[in-house]
């Protein structure tokens, strides 16, 4: 009969043997989690997002628009054309502040109750400056001429004077973070700085327009 430390050796040995596969393995909870599961999820709220948005970890308020010129529909920051009666335009083709333009109408002689009745009778009307129909003749703007302005650099669709509608594009648009309204005026080059700063706290961040901004405890990501 073999002695109670020769049996306890031969197990001890077959249990050194062993070998365990991740099948045998129990589950860590925390590992699955930190392989995708509900550690892993993410609150932060996307791109152009507003308001009180579902996201996958449940919801977030993710505040109002940075740029003026954009409102919020249905969660999401969005560029709300304006219409004929906003931009106080009676005739031709405007921009709508939104890098579209809208169509306004054409003008009728006065003595057709047109939208510029008041003149003389039978007097022959058309679109003229702001887009309003006048008698007086009226020539439209060169693309130059509508595009330029001293104090700020000019984009997009601007009036020519005459009912039409001249193309600035976005050339001028070449500083940091610089789009067609993105400072929040339409027509215009410029960038709105971020809200939120990416770093730690009372650090210097950049603003997404070429600037710098102090970030504090309580916008830091």
């Amino acid at each position: 009969m073999r002695s109670f430390a020769a049996v306890f050796a031969l197990t001890l040995a077959a249990c050194g043997n062993t070998k365990y596969t991740a099948a045998d393995t129990p589950e860590d909870p925390d590992a699955a989690a930190s392989d995708g599961g509900s550690a892993g999820c993410s609150n932060a709220c996307p791109p152009d997002a507003c308001g009180l948005v579902r996201l996958a970890c449940g919801s977030a308020d993710c505040g109002s628009c940075a740029n003026p010129l954009h409102k919020c529909v249905d969660g999401k920051c969005a560029c709300v054309p304006k219409t004929c009666q906003e931009l106080g335009a009676q005739c031709g083709a405007v921009a709508d502040g939104c890098g579209g333009e809208v169509f306004c109408g054409v003008c009728m002689s006065s003595s057709d109750g047109g939208a510029g009745d008041g003149g003389d009778a039978g007097a022959a009307l058309s679109c003229g400056a702001a887009n309003l129909c006048s008698t007086a003749p009226c020539v439209p703007k060169s693309a130059s001429v509508a595009c330029f302005d001293p104090s700020v650099r000019l984009c997009g669709k601007h009036p020519d004077g005459c009912g039409g509608i001249a193309d600035c594009g976005t050339s001028a648009c070449s500083g940091t973070g610089e789009t067609c309204g993105g400072g929040g005026k339409a027509g215009q080059c410029g960038c709105t700085p971020q809200q939120g700063c990416y770093g730690s706290c009372y650090s210097l961040c950049p603003d997404g327009c070429g600037g710098m901004k102090r970030c504090s405890c309580n916008n830091c990501h």
